[in-house]
């Protein structure tokens, strides 16, 4: 049975950059540098069996299951009943707890020829082995070290088990990472998969089994959203073995079952899943959260009760709308100039604004009201969406007007030519550019205006159009960087 919240939906304005940056770093060292494990075994194989290892190691071996684990051994003289050498031998190869017993057997031997030879050639083959990443980076309880610690949060078995993994970290990561802030979410993603790992060592000490996956931090997040949320009621996705389907109940609710169902996996599951771990990512994330929630961490409470931030700019826009409708319209532009200080982002109001001042445009004077609106959207950030309403606008105001009003202002055309130019609207940049032509201005930066709209025609294939703009250039600005790269230009002719 799987249980996992689903309480919101991504906002890609805001994007998840912490949780996909965790993402890419997974994938990278996956497909970077463990995907080379493989032929890194391969080596170490082919080593261990040029050299006759096993030979020397298979009753070694069996001495060291026999005092360990008796169905173990009793498998493993099943192996050799059976001439199944090649399985056993990969077990070997790949028990990093028989390399202790080995190397303190080997330590009480007498040194004789053959006996330094064995021990050079083990010491070799698990140099070879050891390079394997799940080895050099895995946190192994009988063998802990700061890399294995750090370096398993990162690391995976396989492609299934990365990409399972960060499916999880992507539908549980995004919104935890907006309620907490991107550099304590991944704060406590990182020290969740460290308790994880704790856990794991504490509770299986003297084991050699290398962990590596980022389920213990993604079980961390589990824990986290419980705490957050506490007894608010969130929708969750379930999946029971052919059905699925959503539920909303308390947060805390799912809790014991998360925790039943992990412990359940580690006391009686026979498979290969760190169960250890992911309890401990789940208890640590949970408690972390829940000590320190409002106290050391700061929560984005809005976030997390759905409070819409632009709940008032609708609630705005509508009475707005209803003035429009009973034709208040000295009210209505007061209200959209009200608006617009409130909520600058929000374009739809600039466009309203404008269709109510446009019929009476009053653009011989600069302090105009209808002059105030045009100079504010002119001088918006230049994104996808506000470049069209400046598109619309100063179409608009140009047909009205031409080249007077505000736009007799030299720096202000160089402002919005750079702007077009930059989006592709080159038909608005080259009418702006021939209009200060024309009147012999060139404010600082037009010779860039002037360059990229010569090489733009280029493009298109009209290369008497393209040598005018740099034949100007080269003209006017003759030491410029733009000249040069025209002068350059034209010579490949």
């Amino acid at each position: 049975m799987l249980i996992i919240p689903v309480e919101h939906q991504i906002n890609w304005k805001n994007p998840p950059v912490a949780t996909l940056l965790v993402i890419l770093i997974n994938v990278i060292i996956y497909f970077g540098y463990q995907i080379n494990d493989d032929e890194k075994y391969y080596r170490a194989l082919k080593y261990y069996e040029n050299h006759g290892l096993y030979s020397y190691e298979r009753d070694v071996y069996l001495q060291y299951l026999k005092q360990k684990d008796i169905d173990q051994y009793k498998h493993a003289i099943r192996l050799v009943d059976h001439e199944k050498d090649k399985i056993l031998r990969l077990d070997i190869m790949n028990d990093l707890g028989f390399d202790y017993y080995l190397k303190a057997k080997l330590d009480n031997k007498p040194r004789t020829q053959e006996i330094n030879n064995w021990i050079k050639s083990r010491q070799e083959f698990e140099v070879l082995r050891n390079d394997a990443s799940i080895i050099r980076f895995g946190i192994i309880p009988g063998n802990v070290t700061t890399a294995g610690m750090l370096g398993s949060i990162f690391m995976h078995g396989s492609i299934d088990h990365l990409l399972g993994n960060m499916i999880f970290l992507f539908i549980l990561g995004y919104s935890l990472e907006i309620a907490f802030g991107r550099l304590t979410y991944f704060s406590l993603y990182m020290l969740t998969g460290i308790f994880a790992n704790v856990l794991y060592v504490v509770l299986e000490w003297g084991e050699y089994r290398p962990g590596v996956g980022a389920s213990g931090a993604i079980s961390g997040l589990m824990g986290m959203y419980v705490a957050l949320y506490g007894a608010r009621k969130i929708q969750f996705f379930y999946w029971v073995l052919f059905y699925f389907n959503y539920i909303k109940a308390p947060a805390f609710w799912v809790f014991p079952f998360w925790v039943g169902k992990e412990l359940y996996g580690a006391l009686a599951a026979e498979d290969h899943v760190n169960y250890w771990a992911h309890l401990g990512g789940l208890l640590s994330g949970y408690f972390i959260v829940l000590a320190t929630k409002q106290r050391l961490i700061t929560v984005d409470t809005d976030y997390i009760d759905k409070v819409d931030p632009l709940a008032e700019y609708y609630q705005k826009t509508e009475r707005l709308d209803q003035l429009i409708s009973d034709m208040k319209l000295d009210q209505a532009r007061s209200l959209c100039k009200k608006i617009i200080e409130d909520y600058p982002e929000q374009l739809d109001t600039y466009r309203q604004y404008y269709n109510l001042l446009k019929n009476r445009p009053v653009y011989q004077d600069p302090k105009s009201e209808y002059n105030q609106l045009v100079f504010s959207v002119f001088k918006l950030p230049a994104s996808p969406d506000s470049i069209k309403l400046i598109n619309e606008v100063f179409n608009d105001y140009y047909n009205i007007t031409k080249f007077e009003g505000i736009l007799r202002v030299p720096k202000l055309s160089l402002l919005l030519a750079n702007k077009f130019i930059n989006h592709n609207y080159f038909a608005c940049a080259e009418k702006l550019v021939k209009n200060l032509l024309q009147k012999n201005q060139f404010p600082e930066g037009i010779q860039k205006i002037i360059y990229l709209l010569g090489n733009s025609y280029g493009k298109k294939g009209d290369k008497n159009t393209q040598s005018k703009y740099f034949n100007l250039l080269i003209k006017q600005f003759p030491q410029s960087e733009e000249a040069k790269l025209a002068r350059m230009s034209l010579a490949k002719k």
